[in-house]
């Protein structure tokens, strides 16, 4: 009767067969997890467009949104998307201005409204010359101020009050997605492309509404 003697590289050689099978089990468990991630955003997608308001097209790999209503050609509409993302890379690549400022932007129809506040005057060009240099960029909208940082009680006031907005917009039957709203400091900038008498009717909204200290139009007009 023969027996097998188990070296300590059989023993080795045992481990290492063990820590494959385990790596493999690992390997297919994290390609699972991943394929359960895509199909949880195709379905976040998929509610979406089941609104019957928006689409979604896939732009360079990333999902950009779209919607029916928009005046803005769709062209264009990703075109502001890229912008807004161009704008955000080069302002988080700049330590001045990321340690110094607190700036909020927006781009409609290749325009970006460009708020917040600064330290210094030298620091306001600066950030206004980076904006301006950005590609696709055609115009920015000047409302930086020199001053201290606004709060963060501030910046969360800011986003119920655009919250109470949109949804005064909605009550009153007008089609908010015309409509960019941004607010900053209390005060509402407003930028799309609209009719003279639909950006009364959204102006008129606004300034009534709780919070709001100023009202900045900012629109296009197509009539």
């Amino acid at each position: 009767m023969k027996t097998a003697a188990i070296t300590c590289d059989d023993d080795f050689e045992v481990q290492k067969q063990t820590m494959d099978m385990l790596r493999t089990k690992i390997d297919l468990k994290t390609l699972k997890m991943r394929r359960s991630a895509s199909r949880i955003s195709m379905l976040m997608i998929v509610c979406v467009l089941l609104q019957g308001c928006a689409e979604a097209i896939v732009v360079g790999g990333a999902v950009a949104l779209v919607s029916y209503y928009d005046r803005r050609p769709i062209k264009s509409q990703i075109g502001d998307q890229a912008i807004e993302l161009r704008v955000g890379k080069a302002i988080s690549k700049d330590s001045e201005l990321v340690n110094q400022t607190k700036l909020t932007f927006s781009c409609y129809n290749a325009t970006v409204l460009l708020v917040g506040e600064v330290p210094d005057k030298k620091l306001k060009q600066h950030a206004m010359h980076l904006v301006q240099s950005v590609k696709g960029v055609k115009r920015v909208h000047d409302e930086v101020t020199v001053g201290p940082p606004r709060t963060t009680e501030q910046s969360t006031e800011d986003g119920a009050i655009t919250r109470r907005v949109k949804s005064r917009l909605f009550i009153k039957d007008i089609d908010a997605t015309k409509t960019k709203v941004v607010t900053v400091n209390g005060q509402v900038y407003l930028m799309g492309l609209v009719t003279h008498k639909e950006a009364q009717a959204i102006t008129d909204v606004v300034g009534t509404t709780d919070g709001v200290k100023k009202v900045i139009k900012y629109f296009e007009y197509v009539d």
